[in-house]
Parts: C-alpha cells; sequence; structure tokens
C-alpha cells in the first residue's frame, strides 16, 4: 500500500471511529440559513480552508423583530489554510432566548485531499471541531420569595462539544455531511428529564449551472437536518444566482425551509398536532474586492405565528490570502463554493 494510500485510509479510519463515539456535551450552535451567505464554515467543518482565500465572517441575528427580549444570535468564523492539504478554523457564537443563553467556542482542524492531478476540482476532505459551551439560565427575572424551589441568580452549565464532518467536491457538484453535538449531554436537559441525544445530523447537496459566456450563475441546494434524540426533521430548499463584477460579485438568493412531520404533543392523554415549521428566506449580498456584505430576512408562512414580524440578518466579512497555498492555479470550474 503506497504512503497516499496508507494516508487516506487512516484518516478515513479515524472518521468512522470518531463517529461512533459516546461521550457528553450540550446542544450547541442553531441551525438558520446564515450558511448560505458565503458562510458553509459555520456548520460544516470540513469546510475549513475549502476556499481559495482565508476567511472572517460575522453574522448578527434578530428574531421576531420589534419584541422584547426576543431570540438573537451573533457568530464570528475564521478559517484559513495553513498548507496545501491542511486547514485550521475558530468560530465563537452567543445565542440568546428569553431567560437562557448559550455562549460557545469551537477549533476545528480540517484536512484535504485532492484527487484529482491537474486543476479539475475532485477533493475529499474531513473536519473536526472540538468546543466549549456554557449553558446559562437567568432566574433573577422570576423569583418569587414565597416559593422555596425558586432561588435568585444564575444557573451555569459548561460542557465539552465535538462536530465532525465530511465533504466531496467534483468539478460544480458538491455533498457536505456533519455530525453536530456528536456527544451525548449531561448538563440541564438531563436534570429536566428531556433527552440527553442532541445529535443532529446535516446533509448539504447543491450544484451550479454556469451560463455560457454570460457571467451568470444558479445555485440549486437542499440542506437536510434530523435531530436524532427527538426524530425531527426539516429541509431547506435553496436557490441562490450569481453574477459577475469587475471588482467583485452580486448575487442573492431564496430559501424555504419546511418541517418534514409535524409536531405531536400529548397532555392529559390527549395528542394535539401542530403544523411544522415553513419559512421563507430571501437573501442578497456582495463581494468588493476582499470585503463582502449580505442581508437575510426570514418570514414564517405558518398559519398560526408567534408574532408577525420578521428574522433579520446582517453578515460581514473579509477574505484575504487569496491562492498563496495553492501548488497549481485556480480550479478551472465555476464552483462558488471553494472559490
Amino acid at each position: 500500500m503506497t504512503t497516499i494510500k496508507k494516508m487516506r485510509f487512516s484518516i478515513f479510519f479515524s472518521f468512522i471511529v470518531l463517529l461512533s463515539f459516546k461521550i457528553y456535551s450540550q446542544e450547541g450552535l442553531p441551525i438558520y440559513t446564515d450558511y448560505l451567505t458565503d458562510n458553509y464554515y459555520l456548520i460544516h467543518p470540513s469546510m475549513a480552508g475549502a476556499k481559495d482565500c482565508s476567511q472572517i465572517r460575522i453574522t448578527g441575528r434578530q428574531n421576531w423583530a420589534g419584541l422584547e427580549d426576543a431570540p438573537g444570535l451573533f457568530t464570528a468564523a475564521y478559517n484559513t489554510k495553513i498548507n496545501v492539504n491542511s486547514a485550521i478554523g475558530a468560530n465563537a457564537f452567543t445565542d440568546k432566548n428569553g431567560f437562557t443563553s448559550q455562549n460557545g467556542i469551537y477549533v476545528t482542524y480540517a484536512h484535504h485531499i485532492n484527487l484529482s492531478p491537474d486543476n479539475r476540482l475532485k477533493r475529499i476532505s474531513f473536519g473536526i471541531s472540538p468546543g466549549v459551551l456554557q449553558y446559562s439560565l437567568d432566574r433573577s427575572a422570576f423569583v418569587n420569595s414565597n416559593d422555596p424551589l425558586i432561588n435568585s441568580g444564575s444557573a451555569n452549565q459548561v460542557e465539552f462539544n465535538l462536530d465532525l464532518g465530511m465533504s466531496y467536491h467534483v468539478n460544480d457538484f458538491y455533498m457536505i455531511g456533519t455530525l453536530k453535538n456528536a456527544l451525548e449531554n449531561q448538563g440541564f436537559n438531563t436534570r429536566a428529564g428531556e433527552s440527553t441525544n442532541l445529535r443532529n445530523l446535516l446533509l448539504s447537496i447543491g450544484y451550479t449551472y454556469k451560463i455560457r459566456n454570460q457571467p451568470v450563475a444558479i445555485e440549486p441546494s437542499v440542506l437536510y437536518s434530523n435531530r436524532l434524540g427527538i426524530d425531527q426533521s426539516f429541509m431547506d430548499f435553496n436557490v441562490k444566482a450569481y453574477y459577475d463584477l469587475p471588482l467583485g460579485r452580486l448575487w442573492g438568493g431564496v430559501s424555504y425551509r419546511s418541517d418534514i412531520d409535524n409536531q405531536e404533543i400529548t397532555a392529559n392523554n390527549d395528542v394535539v398536532s401542530f403544523e411544522g415549521l415553513k419559512q421563507w428566506s430571501p437573501f442578497l449580498g456582495v463581494n468588493f474586492k476582499k470585503f463582502m456584505v449580505a442581508y437575510t430576512y426570514t418570514a414564517q408562512s405558518n398559519n398560526e405565528v408567534f408574532v408577525n414580524t420578521g428574522f433579520h440578518q446582517i453578515t460581514l466579512g473579509a477574505n484575504f490570502n487569496c491562492g498563496v497555498k495553492r501548488k497549481k492555479g485556480r480550479f478551472s470550474c465555476f464552483c462558488p463554493s471553494v472559490r
């Protein structure tokens, strides 16, 4: 067996072994549509260093605009190649929802194996992201001095987390799989009697159609998510368009998210069914030289919604050190997922 074949087998075997480990962790980063704003690394660790450029991405998301104490999410991510085949990254987030909040930070190592001897894109990648998550519950707002079970102050729990992923790119086609929260939960959810299995299986598939002799490309894609512990799934159906400019690129599209199954709740031996989540997320962005800015609006289309206001998200980014870790020239494909 050649050295390259041994290396590929070793990486693949290690990946399978890591998937089978059973340890403990918390839930982690919520899955929104921010990955569509040139930010796949945020949810897929194998995408660290996948681009020609080092990347910084910052997102801010406000749910149910205008509602007091509405949920909000802030993320900051960085990834870069350290040599031709290896890459590192880090991302941090803070997620606030009413009296609860999560703060997390992950570090990533990714390894890319190029399977084509020329400038054709044919590559398999592996990524691992260990991280630390702090979960907090603020009880000061609903303390009741007459109830000895309710204490003032905050409760905090710190847990270890692990995300694992692999991806496959060939020309303008890509398939990316990630197991988030690979480790079971041993914190607040256990004490509350909820499932300790917080694993979330993600699968992204997409293909880019470049219009011949035109600076335009269309990229349909899907994202499948399955929260294994509660058997809850949703799918994102996305269409994204690109238009090349002399100094950058204009892009935008729309995403439709739908739960695969309606949710059921049992109360007093009666089963009550609720309509699954349905929402639309149009987005628009522009790359100008090394900078990027994007805006996403999300509106729910359920028959019954909590409030009628939508969700707003801003993404800011910068690309640098473009192409300095490549032995050959740029890939011959359009392939925006890696260019």
